[in-house]
């Protein structure tokens, strides 16, 4: 069961790192206040999350997988971003859930508890900020 966490820790990582460069990335190109916020603030969690991610891993006796890159879309126009971040957010709160029935202890699972309720906040605020971006281009 150790070796399928490490696993699902590793994979988990690596999605908060394409999260963590994805938010900067628009993050410091957006114009607008509410969403140039948001993504910042998006951009320090996820990266909260990578350093959890790698504590666990390191306590587990594991060794963190680094991604010798880190792949983002990039598009011209931040809605297919948007649209593409809500996605990973939701598959983020699913890849916590099940790394969380894998997790032994409550404190552990309490950890990833409240990664999970971030994840679902960025989901819900993404799915917002992505209504008002379409509702300014109409």
């Amino acid at each position: 069961m150790s070796d399928m966490l490490l696993s699902y820790l590793n994979k988990q990582l690596h999605s908060e790192y394409k999260a963590m460069y994805t938010y900067m990335y628009y993050a410091a190109r957006e114009n607008h206040p509410r969403i140039k916020s948001a993504l910042k603030k998006f951009y320090d969690e996820e990266q909260q999350h990578a350093v959890m991610l790698m504590e666990f891993i390191f306590r587990m006796g594991g060794t963190p997988e680094l991604p010798d890159s880190i792949p983002i879309e990039i598009h011209d126009d931040i809605l297919p971003a948007l649209v593409l971040s809500v996605a990973e957010e939701e598959s983020a709160v699913q890849m916590y859930k099940m790394i969380r029935s894998l997790m032994s202890s409550d404190e552990e699972r309490s950890i990833i508890d409240i990664t999970i309720a971030q994840e679902q906040k960025h989901h819900e605020v993404l799915g917002s900020i992505l209504t008002l971006a379409k509702s300014e281009l109409l």
